[in-house]
């Protein structure tokens, strides 16, 4: 296959147990990530209706400490985690005035709930507020079948029923505006990502591999639908930079990968 397979780690949020992951685990091996941060989450000014869960949020100071690591993308996921373009770009806004040196040029869908006509029916206001790509789930890419085949992998732990389901979301290229993630959620093991990013690199697919919390066994928010096992992460990240070395895929952040 002469397309080498682009890779991208992305955490939605801004949750405060990404920040030792990424730091100690990615930006130490050299494994680039996008993080896409709600700001009203952070810094406390949304209601706390609006906040993505009930994690505690990463600090500003934090957050600031990640965005000025090697590798590490900033990309907006709203102030009250809405999928209005007001939200949106005050989400945009503020991560720029915390931001200078950074270009904030992505969005992604809070709750990947946006749809891609919806995206392009309004790119040119995006495109007016400096936004290079959306990015959406691949729930929006799922047929009925596809959407059976989703459920029954994650009740049954089948690898095949997981790629297969998943498809869809990685069919597409980076040369669009609207971008899918597969979301990795509690119920998915890390064969079944593995098998993913197996048959994506086999096939020349490119592939966004969404997280939101990444936490150990003992944590209280282990068993959260949107958690996922430390261990099975540290392992796979390991797994990624291997076949990246060994040109088989090439992890890179979600604006390195447009941009290309």
């Amino acid at each position: 296959m002469d397309k080498v397979s682009k890779v991208v780690l992305s955490f939605d949020d801004g949750r405060r147990d990404n920040v030792t992951l990424i730091r100690d685990i990615l930006v130490s091996n050299g494994l680039p990530v996008t993080l896409n941060l709600s700001t009203g989450y952070i810094d406390g000014t949304a209601r706390k209706e609006r906040y993505p869960g009930p994690n505690p949020a990463m600090t500003l100071d934090e957050a600031k400490e990640l965005a000025s690591l090697p590798g590490v993308e900033i990309a907006g996921h709203g102030w009250e985690h809405l999928n209005t373009l007001e939200d949106l770009k005050k989400g945009v806004d503020t991560l720029r005035s915390w931001f200078p040196n950074q270009e904030i040029c992505g969005i992604a869908s809070p709750n990947s709930i946006l749809h891609e006509d919806e995206i392009l029916a309004q790119q040119a206001e995006y495109e007016a507020m400096g936004i290079r790509y959306v990015r959406i789930g691949a729930g929006a890419t799922y047929s009925g079948a596809r959407r059976v085949m989703g459920k029954l992998s994650r009740s049954i732990h089948n690898d095949w029923l997981f790629v297969t389901s998943n498809q869809g979301a990685v069919e597409h290229t980076f040369d669009r505006f609207v971008l899918t993630a597969v979301p990795v959620m509690r119920q998915q093991t890390k064969q079944q990502v593995e098998a993913l990013v197996d048959y994506c690199w086999k096939n020349g697919k490119d592939l966004i591999l969404m997280f939101h919390s990444v936490v150990h066994k003992k944590d209280p928010f282990h068993d959260d639908t949107w958690s996922w096992d430390y261990e099975d992460f540290v392992s796979l990240a390991y797994d990624l930079k291997e076949l990246d070395k060994a040109g088989k895929i090439q992890l890179t952040t979600t604006a390195d990968a447009v941009a290309k």
